[in-house]
């Protein structure tokens, strides 16, 4: 009777880790499998005796998450901010109870493979069939679908192993090849650049021993799907899935050499505004130079959650900051969000969020371990690296869902690393 409990509930467990992904690209329901994992982690932790022992690395994620929190919180005292401004750090206090519910119940690891691979194929499939056959509703905003897409199909590239079966080698290139097509036709510039970025650092730790053929055919592999994703947009989409057209967005990006032109213009004259904010990089720049401005005057505990347009209007009524970035009510940079929301210690929150993950995967990285460790540091390595780069141009944690695939996702991967490595 006690082994049926355990296999019923490590198929639960399972199931819910698989759908998880899809839901977060395809729903407003992404949270509902999260929701389940929450009150089975608190039904056992109140009726079961579950493992508590953390060790150091264990507790200093636990903590950090805890802190991303409490600092949101305090800050929502100091300034009397909405209740609602929580609801989206929240998601890192909600995942704690599901660390002991999954280092405590034996899953198989396949399960995580399938979600990834089966969400992969989704969004590529749905993407091409926005651009292609008929105008489909957006999933997300363009920047969030590819992310997610870059996610899972980076990913699914690199676990691509001669100790896997052919047919899940077969289902994870093809996944390989729907998500990383579906980033290109979305076209999020910011994305792009971080999958570069971690694509450099799961070729340098080489965690399944690829061969120098293997690494320069999986370069070139990425190359095509990025020119073939451009051209056929080009040529032959019927609804593009981007407002501008691939081609533009990319020649939009070079417009950040007139800002910092007109920025050193403006330094040696008496003029101070900066008319070069003509795109959506140029609106960036400019809003980043206005949270320098603001972190200035409020580094210690910054301005609080929704203050940020407030003290951009003072800067653009004294002549500072250009009107046009006015319609924005946050950075559209992580980093400098954390910063003029809650000063320099919501920025050192927010490093430890990223850096937390990634010193406990080095710490322990070996090229001896499992084929199931290596697959759950590619999967922890990838999402921080996009999470982390991402943030360079956005406001990754700004959204719930983004805010709950992070923290779930690293929560579920780093139990199950411990439970790998116990073993």
């Amino acid at each position: 009777m006690h082994q049926n409990l355990n296999k019923i509930l490590e198929i639960i467990l399972g199931v819910c880790l698989a759908i998880f992904p899809v839901l977060i690209l395809s729903s407003n329901k992404s949270g509902y499998p999260v929701l389940i994992l929450l009150l089975f982690s608190l039904v056992f932790l109140s009726f079961r005796k579950f493992v508590i022992k953390l060790d150091k690395s264990e507790l200093s994620l636990l903590l950090v998450f805890t802190l991303y929190f409490c600092i949101a919180a305090i800050s929502v005292l100091i300034y009397e901010g909405s209740i609602r401004d929580l609801d989206t750090p929240s998601r890192f206090l909600l995942v704690i109870p599901i660390y002991f519910l999954f280092k405590n119940i034996l899953i198989n690891h396949r399960w995580l493979n399938y979600g990834i691979i089966f969400a992969s194929l989704f969004i590529g499939v749905y993407e091409i069939i926005r651009m292609f056959v008929y105008p489909l509703e957006a999933l997300d905003n363009a920047g969030i679908s590819t992310l997610y897409a870059s996610i899972l199909g980076i990913v699914s590239l690199f676990l691509i192993s001669d100790k896997n079966h052919k047919t899940l080698n077969y289902f994870l290139f093809m996944g390989a090849l729907s998500g990383i097509l579906a980033s290109v036709f979305l076209g999020g510039r910011g994305v792009w650049i971080a999958g570069f970025f971690s694509m450099i650092v799961l070729i340098k730790l080489n965690l399944f021993d690829w061969s120098s053929k293997r690494i320069i055919a999986s370069l070139i592999f990425v190359m095509l799907i990025f020119a073939g994703g451009f051209f056929t947009e080009k040529n032959f989409s019927t609804y593009q899935t981007s407002h501008e057209g691939l081609t533009s967005k990319i020649m939009e990006t070079f417009s950040a050499i007139d800002y910092f032109k007109n920025e050193a213009q403006d330094s040696n004259s008496t003029k101070k505004v900066n008319d070069a904010v003509h795109s959506s990089v140029g609106e960036r720049l400019e809003m980043w130079k206005a949270s320098l401005f603001i972190f200035k005057e409020n580094y210690l505990f910054g301005v609080g959650e929704g203050n940020f347009n407030k003290h951009l209007t003072k800067l653009v009524e004294s002549g500072l900051i250009n009107p046009r970035v006015l319609r924005y009510s946050h950075p559209h940079n992580e980093y400098f969000s954390s910063m003029v929301e809650q000063g320099i210690i919501g920025l050192t929150s927010l490093i430890l969020v990223f850096s937390i993950p990634l010193i406990i995967v080095f710490k322990n990285i070996k090229k001896s371990c499992s084929n199931n460790e290596k697959n759950l540091q590619i999967l922890i390595i990838t999402i921080v690296c996009h999470f982390s780069f991402y943030s360079l141009t956005s406001g990754v944690f700004d959204h719930q869902n983004t805010t709950l695939f992070y923290a779930f996702m690293i929560v579920v991967c780093i139990s199950l690393l411990k439970i790998s490595k116990n073993q």
